[in-house]
């Protein structure tokens, strides 16, 4: 998994790339996928799916970075077991202005039977530490390749995802503490789904030909083109300049 950042206006040569993370576990179904990126004013934090080792069991990490690239430290968010199923979903986070929340979809497993999945929301300090945790939905088939949209608004975290048939919004709410406000069986309306969605900026990272590039509406510029299979990458705006992250695979995983 990579990690890259450059002014919103550049040349390619003006990324700078490196290497976040580096699993090699045993027949897992990811090593590290789905990262996502958010900016806290002076440094990075992100999240992704990945493995610990234990066999078909996906976790969500997380990891601190500096402005110059240098990790502080990474946590495991959850504690996954043995599952013939997708444990954990896509995460999303987001920087408050005091602490960092992550959103995620997380399974419900009893007897190593898949129950269904919740969406999970945690709000972490800027090292990375848990502060809180809940479950904002109700255990349901949710859709495991699509990330939570999660979005602070300046006073509350606006939570929605969809179910798996892609037919069903749903939408949360949560407190700057990490409080549930609003439940997640509620359908979301078009105005929450817009709000829950929006990212604040108008860039948006896409693949073309196996490579990463930057598109804002006037120009499209390439982030990387690091060799193996590039995928699922994930834009942030620091309010100075464009972060990315995405998943690597080959011989650079």
């Amino acid at each position: 998994m990579r990690a890259t950042a450059a002014n919103p206006v550049t040349t390619a040569s003006a990324w700078a790339s490196y290497k976040i993370s580096s699993f090699r576990g045993s027949n897992d179904r990811y090593y590290g996928d789905w990262p996502a990126v958010a900016y806290n004013g002076s440094g990075y934090g992100v999240v992704w799916v990945g493995s610990n080792g234990t066999p078909n069991a996906e976790n969500i990490f997380f990891e601190n970075l500096s402005s110059a690239a240098s990790a502080s430290g990474m946590f495991q968010l959850t504690q996954h077991p043995y599952c013939r199923c997708t444990t954990a979903g896509p995460p999303n986070i987001v920087w408050t202005g005091s602490r960092y929340a992550v959103a995620w979809l997380d399974a419900q497993i009893n007897g190593g039977q898949f129950q269904g999945e919740v969406v999970r929301v945690a709000t972490l300090d800027a090292n990375g530490n848990k502060l809180t945790e809940l479950p904002v939905s109700l255990p349901q088939n949710l859709n495991s390749d699509a990330r939570p949209a999660l979005r602070w608004t300046g006073t509350r975290l606006a939570i929605a995802w969809r179910n798996w048939s892609n037919v069903e919004r749903y939408y949360a709410e949560v407190s700057a503490d990490g409080k549930q406000i609003l439940t997640g069986a509620h359908l979301a309306s078009n105005a929450e789904w817009q709000l829950a969605n929006d990212p604040g900026f108008t860039g948006r990272p896409i693949l073309l030909g196996n490579k990463i590039y930057l598109y804002d509406g006037d120009f499209t510029e390439m982030i990387s083109d690091v060799a193996g299979n590039n995928r699922t990458p994930h834009l942030t705006w620091t309010g100075a300049r464009y972060a990315a992250v995405w998943a690597n695979t080959g011989n650079d995983r």
